[in-house]
């Protein structure tokens, strides 16, 4: 059967009382593609239940993604990528130093053994890029005073003072490890250690008045910030600090002391940690997608850290919507399915990400959160009902098959249709489709072929 789109002057045109059964008829005979089968699973005594639609017309285009609030994250992407297709990405950390106690001291006379910034991994973390080259990630003080209170961004710049200490390594997220102090054996988790200047831990000791609160302390080490070197950058994004407990800023002296500093990466301290990203898409195809937003390309290219987003517009869903002018129709299931290209994933190295997220935008594009992500159990801190801790768990958009996603919105569509049938404008101005960056913390990619987006619904007409 020939492929059509759906047909607006004709369905204007119908008006005899047998408008409904037409409309069904020609709805499914002018968007049939390769006998695919629009219906098959039954129908009862009125003959209209449990229809299936999965023809519709689907464009997709490249979006550059919304800047990210980074503040508080659980956990921190962190590294270089330097992708064949998406060009390089980076991202670092930025947080602050508490002290252990009010009113820390020291001796008179402090000889400096070793100094050690520990930086556990994320829980459940996988390392994204090539984990074959070294990499080398140095630490830096930066002059920029923290506060509680401030929303960070993605796009935050970083003032650094000075490049105070480094790592370089293949990245070991498994081992854990021991050590023994003072004849205490202690834990370590897979984590990255790095080797500290003992000149930024003399400036401690000798911190004087400083080190009297924490307040204090953030006027003598404003705080931290972890990097990728540029001048030995590897090819890889790992994450860190999930188990802040396990993570701290220890200095050793007079052989057998020490004094942990706890980081700020913690729950507690939501505004005192965040990350910053930067894209670098020149030469690349997904700079030509970026660049011609309003041109449906051969692909699209979704990938996070405030990079792409997918846009997908359903030119004639108001056609479907029309069937249920003067009957009413029931939504069972509207679903968008998706099919990631396998082919450029490099061996594995950048693996199609384990979830996206579905949005809708408005007539002005601002991205919104569909309907199917509210429910009255979850609640953000001013009362909008926006489920940030079980997202995808609880609408879908969990990777399936090796390269499938299902976007549920059938809630949202029902409420869209009900809208239609009462002011007969269709509100439906598109979606978009996200890699999450953040809960969890990931940094994935995905390349979307033109064609393999495409809508289902399941619905019944009321008798």
């Amino acid at each position: 059967m020939a492929t059509h789109n759906f047909m607006p002057t004709l369905l204007h045109r119908i008006t005899n009382k047998f408008s409904l059964v037409f409309l069904v008829v020609v709805f499914i005979s002018f968007s049939c593609k390769k006998g695919t089968g629009l219906i098959g699973i039954g129908t009862n005594s009125d003959g209209f239940a449990a229809q299936v639609i999965d023809t519709f017309t689907v464009n997709t285009y490249t979006f550059p993604d919304d800047t990210l609030r980074t503040t508080g994250w659980p956990a921190h992407p962190l590294g270089h990528l330097n992708d064949p297709i998406f060009g390089t990405t980076d991202a670092g950390m930025c947080f602050r130093l508490l002290l252990p106690k009010d009113n820390l001291t020291f001796p008179s006379v402090v000889k400096i053994d070793s100094v050690r910034l520990s930086m556990c991994y994320a829980a459940g973390t996988t390392l994204y890029g090539d984990t074959t080259i070294p990499q080398t990630l140095m630490v830096s003080e930066i002059s920029d005073q923290l506060s509680s209170d401030s929303l960070y961004l993605s796009t935050q710049k970083i003032n650094k003072v000075s490049k105070i200490g480094s790592w370089t390594g293949l990245h070991n997220i498994h081992d854990v490890s021991y050590f023994s102090i003072k004849g205490i054996t202690y834990v370590n988790l897979p984590q990255v250690r790095f080797n500290i200047d003992s000149n930024f831990a003399r400036k401690i000791i000798n911190g004087g008045n400083y080190l009297a609160t924490s307040a204090d302390f953030a006027n003598l080490v404003k705080g931290l910030y972890i990097e990728a070197d540029p001048t030995n950058p590897g090819n890889v994004m790992s994450f860190m600090t999930s188990y802040y407990q396990y993570s701290n800023f220890t200095i050793f002296y007079n052989d057998s002391e020490y004094v942990n500093f706890p980081l700020t990466i913690d729950a507690n301290n939501p505004g005192l940690h965040f990350s910053n990203f930067s894209h670098n898409y020149s030469g690349t195809l997904v700079d030509i997608a970026r660049s011609h937003v309003n041109d449906i390309q051969p692909k699209s290219y979704i990938q996070s850290t405030a990079g792409n987003k997918m846009r997908v517009e359903i030119p004639y869903l108001s056609n479907f919507m029309a069937m249920a002018k003067g009957k009413g129709l029931s939504i069972q299931k509207a679903e968008i399915l998706i099919e990631g290209d396998v082919t450029n994933t490099y061996n594995g190295s950048y693996p199609l990400p384990s979830q996206v997220l579905l949005f809708h935008h408005d007539t002005a594009l601002k991205e919104e959160p569909i309907l199917d992500r509210y429910d009255k159990k979850f609640y953000t801190s001013s009362g909008i009902g926006y489920p940030l801790t079980l997202p995808s768990a609880y609408y879908g958009g969990k990777l399936y098959d090796g390269n499938k996603y299902s976007l549920p919105f059938t809630r949202h569509l029902q409420n869209a249709l009900n809208n239609y049938l009462q002011t007969g404008t269709n509100n439906v101005n598109g979606f978009y489709v996200t890699i999450p960056t953040a809960i969890p913390v990931g940094s994935a990619r995905l390349i979307v072929p033109q064609g393999n987006v495409k809508l289902k619904i399941t619905y019944s007409l009321a008798p």
